[in-house]
């Protein structure tokens, strides 16, 4: 009896291992945590990409930006390409994987990034992934790149939400990838993150505020702001393996966060936002030939205000990604 109820009580006071679960649907997967909403990967093909949207806190908070999917009262519309996490680049072969919404720009050469198949799906007791392989393809109807993607989705410490993205293409031909800024990880959080609201973007170095950081290299930047009485941070991590590490930051005031490995020439022909002008300049830009392959790999944690970013960042270095 005793043994019993030492064992209640422990279960008690212990911490319930969280369970990941994700269903897949006709246009998107959902994931839960826990047996709650965490967000869901849409896939439809008027939405011109796979992206994540809406991601959540562990309090259940929608820190993502509704429009154009979900519209909120107040919320500011316009460039709809930018929705949850999504993934691209703005200048590949000359088209457009990016803005990939044609009435955003007439005129453009704009592509599409089409799923082709979810592979894989693993759910369990604290993560769960889903892989996908989907094509790139050009207004002719073309698939010129093949990507694989595997999005892992488990609890951190302070009860955090992490997201690992393991992001592979392929060239089917010769492709060029352009110097952009457009590309390769773009975020779009709600209102509550934009500046005029009291959201703040900093970076490794300490500098702060989207003039502050955008155009600076850092192997991560952070989001904070309050929302609801909550302080909330989203975190962002560049791999020390991925092109150009660490890469340069691209951040709006109403809280757009671009991670950009291909971007360097814009940084230097315009007018910096802060500090001197860089002295030097160099392409960015790398030409594929048939069959040769890109890797990049990022973490996004949605965490607390007491997140230990520095030990995060070190767990981030020393996952094993060659072996999942």
């Amino acid at each position: 009896m005793f043994l019993l109820l030492l064992a209640l009580a422990f279960a008690a006071v212990s911490p319930a291992a969280a369970a990941v679960r994700i269903t897949q649907g006709q246009q998107g997967v959902a994931i839960e945590i826990n047996g709650e909403p965490f967000t869901t990967l849409n896939f439809g093909k008027q939405a011109g990409k796979p992206f994540l949207h809406p991601l959540r806190t562990a309090s259940g908070k929608i820190i993502t930006r509704g429009y154009p999917v979900e519209p909120q009262p107040g919320e500011e519309a316009g460039l709809p390409h930018q929705v949850g996490i999504w993934m691209g680049h703005q200048g590949l072969n000359g088209v457009d994987y990016w803005e990939v919404d044609p009435s955003a720009r007439p005129g453009r050469k704009v592509g599409s990034v089409v799923l082709r198949n979810v592979t894989g799906i693993e759910q369990g007791v604290d993560r769960g992934s889903i892989t996908f392989v989907a094509d790139w393809v050009d207004p002719e109807g073309v698939a010129v790149v093949a990507e694989n993607r595997t999005m892992a989705f488990s609890v951190g410490p302070e009860d955090s939400r992490i997201i690992d993205i393991d992001f592979r293409i392929e060239s089917r031909q010769r492709v060029s990838i352009a110097d952009r800024t457009g590309g390769i990880l773009g975020l779009r959080l709600g209102a509550a993150f934009a500046e005029i609201n009291g959201g703040r973007p900093r970076i490794f170095s300490g500098d702060a505020g989207s003039d502050g950081v955008t155009g600076k290299r850092s192997p991560w930047l952070d989001y904070m702001t309050i929302m609801k009485g909550e302080r909330i941070g989203v975190l962002i991590m560049d791999h020390p393996r991925n092109h150009n590490f660490p890469t340069r930051w691209k951040v709006r005031t109403y809280a757009s966060i671009f991670a950009t490995p291909f971007g360097e020439l814009d940084y230097y022909s315009d007018a910096p936002l802060k500090g001197p002008s860089p002295k030097t300049a160099r392409d960015a830009g790398v030409t594929l030939d048939k069959g040769e392959q890109m890797r990049f790999r990022y973490r996004i944690v949605i965490h607390s205000s007491t997140f230990d970013i520095d030990q995060a960042w070190r767990d981030f270095c020393e996952v094993l990604w060659e072996k999942r």
